[in-house]
């Protein structure tokens, strides 16, 4: 057994110690708490105790929240100390506009207001949200800035050397002037002085139907309140500004018939270059259409005399048939080949020298048409039949070009009527001047058939008077000088052309370094196939809606007058149709003379199937016909040539109007052809064939092609992008929710 130390002796004596002291202190309380006197002041002192433990208690605890408080802190310090570092961040980094609260990036989102503002997209799926804020009645709506993704989505023709911070900077300048503007509109004309006034009333008379309701400025605006420069640089950012859909342009009030004529006299040389290309135009194409009808009978007493001359026999009916069919169909022929480089040689010599030298083959073939009876040789009128053809494949694909180039964009549709005009006024002067009274005799047909050179002749001596096509000058010899000089002789001294030049330059500026396109380039370019679906369409129509076989149920012998009838119905209408087409606009006629051509030939059918029962059908057929021409007159033929030239760019336009008139002349030729094969077994039915094509035409026209009345060629070519590309979200749309569904219904079948 261990022995304690003297150190845990010491220790175990003090504790000893300590106990009886306690037990002496509490022997002492016991007998303090049987005192009465004492016995309250150990009640108070307990009390004190308990307090004091209360307190001990409270403060454990807010010692404990104190120690969270500290942590939270603690955290809260260093979530700010972050945001701290991004804020300096942001700082150095934070580009100079910030899209505002509520808007999308994505460029294509949104619908268009009238003017400058947007509202967000439609939710896809129903959604809670606050009931919307009532709008404030001055409240002054502002065009969002652009976004980078925006910017980066501009095309980089419409770009140009634009940056994002200038095209932002003007954002924000056309901004300021509208809130200038409205903040004056908006305030009583008592507290305006004499200038503000001023201001004001010009800003009233400035609203129109269309800007009725809508924040709306003009150039005049712009001058008043920025610093802005209208420019060519300013076009171009007005343009990318309408493609990223931040506003609409609206130009000015609609024009009416007597405007448009108005503004027409104004401009003599420009009435001259219609008439003046239009005879050596496309009146050629429709002339030659119809001028062999009336000599027919003496082209094959030619034929057979000569025959008979140099053989010794006469011609079977089957061999003159067959020479006849010729003479006839290498016109066609002519005029495909003449189309097939018309486009190329317009581009590289010009409109006007294009068709200066295509009337030496006018002028060669109305010579050979008039030594052919002399000579005894009806080679020489195939011949000119081909050069004919020629010369007027070239002249409807140039004419078209050079007209409406010359014409300004506000009367560009009534100018372009002129060229579907002067066809029918062809193809009625060849059966008013067919008739016997005047040349259709044996002695004076060929002068009948020699006419052509005469008006191939008048345009030589008179052509060289006009300038060349304004945009071929600026835009394909970057020639602004001689393109300003060429308007101003064309549109008069009164009319400012700078505005147009400014669009041409613009187009220019797009079409850079863009060289004329080949035909497989335009077959091939996803850009502009609906452009080349809707050329491809209305020409095919144009020649297979009936209109060159409509006259098949008109009794022979009243065929004569009734061809001078249709004829004279045809120019009528299309003359009425350039006084109206500038008020009514160029799809709505396509469309609405579809559909009512489609009708028609559903009567006509009708009519002709009762004429064997009923005695006065045939008027009825008659009356029908000449709705029929109404209708194909002040809609498709007044329409359809000008098109090309509307809906493509500079370097798509000769290889578009190579397609379009190819298409033009194999219906044509095929119509000729077949025509008489479909009447012999289909009978009177063989118009239905035609209704297909009118009916299914005018569907397309409403789905697929927008309004080219006063827009640019920049702005079509946008709408047609717009329109299939909202179609085609549609479409995605609504197969994605039809996919969605499909997995709901599987996920339920599993269950």
């Amino acid at each position: 057994m261990r022995k304690m130390n003297h150190c845990e002796l010491e220790e175990v004596t003090h504790h000893i110690n300590d106990k009886i002291s306690t037990l002496k202190r509490l022997l002492e309380l016991r007998a303090v708490a049987k005192d009465p006197d004492k016995r309250g002041m150990l009640l108070k002192i307990e009390q004190e105790v308990t307090c004091i433990n209360d307190l001990l208690d409270r403060f454990e605890r807010y010692v404990v929240q104190q120690r969270d408080l500290l942590k939270h802190l603690k955290a809260l310090e260093d979530f700010f100390h972050e945001d701290e570092l991004d804020a300096h961040h942001m700082k150095d980094n934070v580009p100079p506009h910030m899209p505002k609260r509520g808007q999308h990036s994505n460029p294509h989102g949104g619908e268009q207001v009238a003017v400058q503002s947007r509202q967000p997209d439609a939710p896809s799926a129903p959604q809670v949200t606050e009931p919307p804020r009532k709008a404030q009645r001055n409240q002054i709506k502002e065009m969002e800035i652009i976004t980078v993704p925006e910017f980066d989505n501009i095309p980089p023709y419409m770009k140009g050397r634009v940056t994002y911070d200038q095209l932002n900077t003007t954002v924000e300048s056309i901004n300021k002037a509208v809130a200038a503007k409205y903040k004056i509109l908006h305030q009583s004309v008592k507290t305006l002085n004499n200038a503000s006034r001023s201001l004001q009333q010009r800003f009233k008379d400035q609203e129109t139907k269309e800007t009725k309701g809508q924040f709306f400025i003009v150039e005049q605006d712009i001058k008043e309140f920025t610093q802005l420069k209208v420019d060519k640089r300013f076009v171009s950012m007005l343009n990318m500004l309408r493609h990223c859909q931040r506003f609409r342009e609206v130009r000015g009030r609609r024009q009416t018939m007597a405007g448009a004529l108005r503004e027409l006299i104004k401009s003599p040389l420009l009435v001259a270059a219609i008439f003046i290309s239009g005879i050596g135009g496309t009146f050629q194409y429709g002339f030659n259409i119809s001028v062999l009808n009336s000599p027919s009978f003496f082209i094959k007493e030619l034929v057979n005399s000569t025959c008979q001359q140099r053989y010794g026999r006469s011609l079977e009916p089957w061999q003159l048939s067959l020479i006849w069919s010729f003479i006839v169909s290498v016109y066609s022929i002519g005029g495909l080949a003449g189309t097939l480089y018309a486009g190329r040689v317009a581009g590289v010599y010009g409109r006007k020298t294009t068709l200066l030298m295509n009337n030496i083959l006018a002028v060669c073939g109305g010579v050979l048409m008039l030594l052919s009876k002399t000579a005894g040789s009806f080679e020489m009128i195939m011949v000119a039949r081909v050069l004919y053809g020629v010369n007027a494949g070239v002249g409807l694909t140039v004419h078209t070009m050079y007209i409406l180039e010359c014409a300004p964009k506000r009367l560009r549709g009534m100018v372009g009527v002129s060229v579907a005009s002067f066809a029918s006024m062809g193809k009625f002067t060849g059966q008013l001047l067919g008739i016997s009274e005047v040349f259709g005799a044996e002695d004076r047909w060929i002068w009948l058939l020699s006419f052509s050179g005469a008006a191939g002749l008048l345009q030589l001596l008179t052509l060289p008077f006009l300038p060349e096509s304004p945009r071929y000058l600026l835009l394909e010899k970057a020639d602004k000088h001689s393109c300003e000089t060429a308007l101003l002789k064309l549109w008069g001294r009164e009319k400012d052309p700078r505005p147009e030049v400014e669009e041409m330059l613009a187009e220019h500026a797009a079409l850079k370094g863009v060289r004329i396109h080949s035909l497989m380039n335009l077959l091939m370019d996803q850009s502009v196939r609906w452009q080349l679906l809707t050329l491809i369409v209305t020409f095919v129509t144009v020649q297979l809606c009936g209109i060159n076989a409509v006259t098949a149920g008109i009794a022979k012998q009243n065929l004569r007058y009734a061809a001078l009838g249709t004829g004279l119905c045809e120019v009528s209408t299309s003359i009425f149709c350039g006084l109206i087409i500038e008020h009514t606009g160029k799809r709505v006629l396509l469309f609405r003379g579809y559909l009512f051509m489609a009708a028609t030939l559903l009567l006509l059918t009708l009519t002709l199937y009762l004429q064997d029962f009923v005695s006065w059908m045939p008027y009825c057929s008659m009356v029908l016909i000449f709705m029929y021409i109404f209708f194909f007159s002040t809609g498709p033929a007044a329409v359809t040539a000008p098109l090309p030239g509307e809906i493509f760019t500079q370097s798509y336009k000769p290889p578009a109007f190579m397609v379009a008139y190819v298409l033009n002349w194999t219906g044509l030729f095929l119509v000729g052809m077949l025509f008489p094969l479909i009447v012999e077994h289909l009978d009177y039915f063989c118009f239905l064939i035609f209704f297909i094509f009118c009916f299914f035409s005018g569907v397309f026209v409403w789905f697929h092609v927008p309004e080219t009345k006063n827009k640019t060629v920049l702005e079509i070519s946008e709408d047609f992008k717009r329109m299939h590309q909202k179609r085609r979200n549609s479409l995605q749309s609504k197969l994605g929710s039809i996919h969605i569904n499909d997995i709901q219904i599987t996920t339920s079948t599993k269950f």
